[in-house]
């Protein structure tokens, strides 16, 4: 999550200039990428959450790596980010809220 923020605060410069603007928009974008690097994992705990027993007994799943190797050969790669503009808008909140209070409380650090 840091190092989207930065490296797009470090781009955006040109276009924004150091602003509020720039530091909203950069906390933005490494929600989206931390969104997109953590919904995998959690659809795979709530498939493994959410499993039930088949008629002989048995889990779909034996743990999180058969999870993930059966949902990509079976249900294909995309199947991983099912879900993704709900997981961003309950995850980017976070990290922006994170992201721009920690850029606050540094700046008035620093002023100090």
């Amino acid at each position: 999550m840091l190092t989207p923020y930065y490296e797009c605060k470090e781009l955006l410069l040109v276009y924004f200039g150091e602003s509020r603007t720039n530091n909203l928009v950069s906390s933005a974008v490494a929600g989206i990428f931390a969104s997109c690097f953590s919904l995998p994992f959690d659809n795979m705990k709530t498939k493994l959450q959410r499993m039930k027993m088949d008629q002989h007994g048995n889990f779909p799943y034996k743990g999180i790596f058969d999870c993930c190797w059966k949902t990509l050969k079976n249900e294909g790669p995309f199947k991983f980010l099912v879900g993704l503009p709900t997981f961003y808008f309950r995850v980017a909140p976070h990290a922006m809220i994170t992201l721009l209070v920690s850029d606050y409380l540094k700046t008035q650090l620093i002023a100090k």
